[in-house]
């Protein structure tokens, strides 16, 4: 597993964080999404009808699940940890989960 270490703008935590998405990764993300909206077909087009409102807290916490490995070296609660983080350490952490999951580099 290829990983890279970002350190946190404020506390300076060392989050260890994934390079790239399995193709398993990908459905796991996609499936929250799926979950959590009614999709319509209108005409030969998907329409999104319905969003759950949980929505975007569901996917960040399933990529935060996905992609971070470990925070300070310790890989236990990671999602609660992050979340637990001053907001603009959060918010980085998310932001930069977010620009390797929006790369779409899977195997």
């Amino acid at each position: 597993m290829d990983t890279k270490i970002i350190e946190t703008p404020i506390e300076k935590h060392k989050v260890e964080v994934k390079l790239w998405l399995t193709g398993l990764d990908r459905r796991a993300l996609r499936s929250v999404y799926v979950e959590n909206a009614k999709i319509e077909m209108v005409g030969d087009k998907p329409e999104i009808k319905n969003i759950s409102g949980s929505l975007v807290d569901k996917a960040e916490d399933k990529a935060i699940e996905i992609m971070v490995v470990s925070v300070d070296g310790n890989s236990e609660d990671i999602v609660k940890r992050i979340l637990e983080m001053k907001d603009e350490d959060c918010d980085f952490v998310i932001k930069s989960i977010n620009e390797i999951t929006n790369e779409k580099k899977t195997i």
